[in-house]
């Protein structure tokens, strides 16, 4: 039985693993790093054809500028010799948005999430961030009646 069972489990790893396995085979070697220095993400792709020219797209509502690192170009980014494109985008605070890499003709290459750290006025108070401890208690307390319980009644079994 325990053959079986483990027979059953490496199948299943095998199926999962090379099903997922074949996904990422396929994909193209497109990357994306970046960082965020307050409203300010930087942005970088790679694994792009040298010289070729990208588009970045972004949210309207939380981004308000993109624009090519060392560059300063707007419209399409052209990517490096070594197939890197480097981009600044400008986010209101507290934004979050993917910032995502296409071709010519519109296709998503990759993206990257990002975002901006809330920023605003401090409260006086301190926020009321504990747990109620009552239900865990009370979980606890009918645990350990119920192991009494059980014990009780396998003793009383035994006895006769």
């Amino acid at each position: 039985m325990m053959k079986k069972f483990m027979a059953l489990l490496a199948t299943v790893a095998a199926v999962l693993g090379f099903g997922f396995a074949a996904n990422t085979a396929m994909a193209e070697d497109y990357g994306a790093t970046g960082s965020v220095t307050g409203t300010v993400a930087t942005v970088t792709f790679t694994g792009l054809k040298a010289g070729a020219q990208y588009y970045v797209q972004a949210d309207t509502d939380v981004v308000s500028n993109v624009e090519q690192a060392a560059l300063k170009e707007f419209g399409p980014f052209t990517a490096d010799a070594k197939g890197t494109l480097t981009v600044k985008v400008t986010l209101k605070a507290g934004a979050k948005t993917d910032v995502k890499l296409t071709d010519a003709q519109g296709n998503v290459l990759t993206s990257y999430s990002v975002t901006a750290p809330a920023t605003g006025n401090g409260a006086p108070t301190v926020a009321d961030t504990g747990a109620s401890v009552a239900p865990y208690a009370v979980a606890v307390v009918l645990l350990a009646a119920a192991g009494v319980a059980l014990f009780a009644v396998r003793k009383t079994s035994a006895r006769r």
